[in-house]
């Protein structure tokens, strides 16, 4: 087993890819204890399973705690440990209202009801957690992925997307725990939203999926923000310039957004998977090589779907950008995520809070 180890601090873990459906069908067998041998095998020592929805929110939760009483088969000591968010995506925040206008008391009541069954989702977390004896190691350990999105807005409109956000928000400040934020051609927005909410929120947070400008990465920065990089993060030439010369080693958070987000050969990142004769292109896929899903092979990956052994060729590719060893990055970003994540008073701060 490699002595490099990462923290992923995005995966979708609950997709329906992993249960070997793709836009409605069903092509193989469910796989993620697979998934997760094949992480363990590459170093992935830690993996926060984000949750866009009350109902995938709940699936985040079954499935860490599936792992953690061995439930999933072939579970073996050495897998990643499994952390979850709570939280609703922006581009479904219109979940937390009925009706049209969100102003509108049947609207009100309703963000109220939403809002009630997170905050219970939350308590029943801590609770099993608890009973299970691992208060030091709690089940949920951020609300998110929350924030905003104004590239789809045909599926939220901006208004709701903030309005749901500062619900999020309130609870994030309630329970101390740190936000997963998503941020989408809405920077200016966000940081707005963030710095009114700054002093209640103690907990910081990661702003994942990073793609933005300089000084998009400097008022998040600003802000004490965490700015997490995947392959999306690193498609153009400008953002390989971002990476370099405006996120710090000590404010870098590494992740895969799988089953999403991979790198391809159209990003400019890929320009470093032959660089210097290693084949960086082969990093994470150690177990043996990838099959398209129709014809699926049990123990194999899946061609063009991600995964968290997919961290392994981000951290080689910035290290590349930076000029640093890559163990130093991994090293750095899982000091990072565990430090945000992790802080040991976390899980029984979001029970003391709400309960």
């Amino acid at each position: 087993m490699t002595e490099v180890a990462y923290f992923d601090a995005a995966a979708n873990l609950t997709d329906d890819m992993y249960l070997g459906v793709y836009n409605g069908r069903k092509y193989h067998d469910p796989d993620i204890s697979h998934i997760l041998e094949r992480a363990a095998g590459e170093g992935i020592r830690e993996i926060l399973v984000t949750a866009g929805s009350l109902e995938q929110s709940r699936a985040a939760i079954n499935l860490v705690s599936k792992t953690r009483r061995g439930q999933l088969s072939q579970l073996r000591s050495g897998w990643p440990k499994l952390y979850a968010t709570v939280g609703v995506h922006p581009t479904r925040c219109g979940e937390f209202f009925s009706g049209d206008n969100i102003s509108s008391m049947a609207a009100k009541s309703s963000a109220e009801a939403h809002l009630r069954a997170l905050r219970e989702l939350l308590l029943e977390a801590a609770a099993a957690s608890k009973e299970a004896a691992s208060e030091t190691a709690p089940s949920v350990v951020a609300i998110g992925e929350c924030g905003l999105d104004y590239a789809r807005t045909q599926f939220c409109e901006p208004e709701v997307q903030k309005r749901g956000l500062e619900l999020q928000l309130q609870l994030a400040a309630e329970c101390r725990l740190p936000l997963l934020l998503h941020n989408r051609e809405s920077t200016a927005d966000l940081v707005e939203i963030l710095k009114r909410y700054h002093k209640r929120l103690c907990a910081g947070g990661l702003v994942h999926s990073f793609d933005g400008s300089p000084e998009d990465a400097l008022s998040l920065l600003d802000l004490g923000f965490y700015i997490g990089l995947n392959g999306c993060s690193l498609k153009t030439e400008e953002n390989l310039r971002v990476v370099r010369d405006y996120i710090p080693l000590d404010r870098l958070i590494i992740e895969t957004d799988c089953p999403y987000c991979e790198i391809r050969p159209s990003h400019a990142s890929y320009q470093f998977m032959s660089a210097q004769g290693e084949d960086i292109a082969r990093l994470g896929w150690s177990s043996g090589p990838r099959f398209e899903k129709k014809k699926h092979r049990p123990g194999f990956g899946v061609r063009g779907r991600n995964e968290p052994c997919g961290i392994v060729q981000v951290c080689a590719v910035i290290s590349k950008i930076k000029s640093l060893p890559m163990k130093e990055v991994a090293a750095a970003a899982r000091s990072n995520a565990r430090s945000l994540f992790l802080h040991s008073e976390t899980g029984k701060a979001s029970e003391n809070s709400l309960g």
